[in-house]
């Protein structure tokens, strides 16, 4: 019986198997090759800004650029207006088209055009990108300034053109235009970009100086238990993003992480923030502890309970 029942799911595996070669082949044969087939495609999903970069796509494989061209022209008429992200992904598609084949006149009237029409700072910011992948720190640079010249209220554009000068080795670059980025930015808005640019830190930078970061804004604002959750997630990601726990048996180099869950498991928060501190610090201690330290978050957490009746 158990010879049979494993025939019957051997021969189950074989028939799924040759289905999904069938479907595959059928996918491969349903692909378009031909223009006229792409065209017949879109005539369906007009608004399909996928099924317009591979028509764009297919046109370029065999270097067409002209066609190409055409192609996400056609497709900035005919989506419609309300498909902001589908128009997007076209004027980006566009924007790189011009970039790599075009004239920097072409790329400069199209950046333009593109600006106008859709969301300028993601376009400012798009553009930035597509130079970093280039390697043209330069033109980067360039873009992220006028990012920063035309959107100074917005934290993204402030973060993003921090991080590109860490990634470009530009450290104290980055450093300084956080001090630029809190005079420009609403007052609203600077524990989100202190945060951020601390966050980077520990990411891209040094953690050392993300450390310092940190400890500033939570000098100021010590009851913000979501500040202290995220810098205690940048602790622990300091140590896996860089895989030193993978080479330390004894546990040290999770120093910095514990004593931190020590310390702000001692002050003094409601008992809906503790229980979550714990909960948190639990979680570590079972992904990355032993059981001495488990039990050692347990007797703590017992502790704290006890103090509550007293």
């Amino acid at each position: 019986a158990a010879q049979s029942t494993k025939k019957n799911k051997s021969l189950k595996r074989s028939k799924l198997s040759h289905i999904a070669q069938d479907i595959t082949a059928d996918l491969s044969e349903q692909a378009p090759k031909r223009a006229v087939d792409f065209e017949r495609l879109i005539v369906g999903s007009p608004n399909s800004s996928f099924l317009w970069l591979q028509f764009m796509a297919f046109y370029l494989g065999q270097s067409e650029v002209d066609q190409a061209r055409d192609v996400a022209e056609r497709a900035l008429k005919t989506i419609f207006m309300s498909e902001v992200q589908e128009k997007m992904n076209i004027w980006v598609a566009l924007l790189n088209l011009e970039h790599r084949f075009g004239s920097t006149e072409a790329l400069e009237a199209t950046l333009k055009r593109a600006a106008q029409y859709m969301n300028p700072k993601h376009i400012y910011l798009q553009m930035a990108k597509i130079y970093e992948r280039a390697d043209q720190p330069g033109d980067a640079e360039r873009m992220h300034k006028v990012a920063v010249s035309k959107f100074s209220g917005s934290c993204k554009v402030w973060v993003l053109f921090g991080l590109f000068y860490l990634k470009s080795g530009k450290i104290s670059e980055s450093r300084d235009l956080l001090a630029r980025a809190l005079k420009a930015l609403p007052k609203r808005k600077h524990i989100k970009a202190i945060t951020q640019f601390g966050q980077m830190e520990f990411k891209s930078g040094e953690p050392e100086r993300g450390r310092t970061v940190f400890e500033g804004v939570l000098g100021t604002y010590p009851k913000r238990v979501d500040l202290w959750s995220v810098y205690l997630d940048m602790e622990v990601k300091a140590v896996t993003s860089r895989g030193l726990h993978t080479s330390d048996a004894s546990g040290k180099c999770w120093s910095n992480a514990r004593t931190l869950f020590e310390r702000v498991t001692s002050m003094k928060f409601s008992s809906k923030k503790m229980k979550f501190l714990f909960k948190k610090w639990l979680g570590f201690e079972k992904t990355h502890g032993t059981e001495a330290t488990i039990e050692h978050v347990k007797d703590r957490a017992l502790e704290y309970i006890n103090s509550l009746g007293s």
